[in-house]
């Protein structure tokens, strides 16, 4: 099954939705009992996810985590970086410039679940316009190298065009073909 879930505050912390990603899950696997579990989320809904990743997925409580999408979340809050580093460095060293959001996922105590599969997915609008036309690109993929580090199996893609703009990321055909391809190998 697929299951939604929206948040009803969205304008709350980091910490907040990922404690409701948990007593979500925990409900479903108590009442449910549903043991694995696949995660996506887009924009702030990534960013949940990644800060559950790194709280709660190795609670008992929990189902167990299979595979991760995280589409267009802003890691590094709105920071771009791109004037400072290449992507390619960013990529290995992570953001040169790191704002609180990215300290507080990446850097407070995390404890990510290693070789867990995720794939990070970002929206680049043209060649000129790093960037979603929300999120920039720098910040989208700010998450790779910390998570690497922690021995998480992160790929990502970049989509690119008018179909790659923020909120027509999670409803763009090729998105959707490769969050399958992921999760289901289809």
């Amino acid at each position: 099954p697929l299951i939604q879930v929206l948040f009803e505050n969205n304008q709350t912390t980091d910490e907040n939705y990922a404690t409701w990603i948990a007593a979500c899950l925990a409900y479903l696997k108590q009442e449910y009992n549903i043991n694995e579990v696949n995660l996506v989320g887009h924009s702030q809904g990534g960013v949940a996810v990644v800060k559950y990743l790194g709280e709660y997925s190795e609670d008992a409580q929990q189902p167990k985590l299979t595979k991760a999408v995280v589409i267009a979340a802003p890691f590094n809050d709105f920071t771009d970086t791109a004037a400072n580093q290449s992507l390619d460095d960013e990529i290995q060293q992570g953001p040169t410039v790191k704002n609180s959001r990215y300290t507080e996922i990446f850097e407070v105590g995390s404890q990510f679940p290693v070789d867990l599969p995720l794939l990070v997915i970002a929206g680049q609008l043209s060649v000129e316009d790093l960037s979603d036309g929300t999120v920039p690109l720098t910040s989208a993929l700010a998450g790779i190298a910390p998570l690497r580090q922690a021995k998480v199996a992160v790929s990502y893609q970049v989509f690119t065009g008018k179909n790659a703009q923020h909120s027509l990321l999670h409803e763009n055909t090729a998105v959707d073909q490769a969050v399958t391809n992921f999760l289901w190998g289809k």
